[in-house]
């Protein structure tokens, strides 16, 4: 899934970027960008709780949704879509790729302990 993602970023890259930047004048633009982000949440949040009995989290859902926010954070860094071509210098998409499913399963699958544990 991840893979589908970053794929998918990768492929309309120079869209999405040119669409970020005029959303930041453009209320119109805005909303669109806002709707189109909340059908991928929706996607991964539905893919990822398919398997919400392998979910050890109390809240499933908010976990689900941690983990989107790193997984669309660091692939929009490493394609430079949300800054510079040089800010973005020293990321390895395809390393970033394989990197993110498993930090995800880790944090979605580690024993929640408390404060005192």
């Amino acid at each position: 899934m991840i893979s589908e993602l970053a794929a998918m970023l990768g492929r309309n890259v120079r869209v999405l970027g040119a669409f970020q930047q005029r959303a930041v004048s453009d209320p119109l633009v805005a909303a669109a960008g806002k709707a189109s982000h909340a059908e991928l949440v929706s996607r991964f949040s539905e893919l990822l709780l398919g398997h919400r009995d392998e979910i050890v989290h109390p809240d499933p859902e908010h976990e689900v949704g941690s983990c989107f926010q790193v997984t669309y954070a660091t692939l929009a860094r490493a394609l430079a879509l949300d800054v510079s071509e040089e800010a973005a210098d020293g990321h390895d998409l395809e390393a970033v790729t394989e990197d993110l499913p498993f930090r995800c399963i880790a944090f979605l699958t580690w024993p929640d302990k408390g404060p005192d544990d």
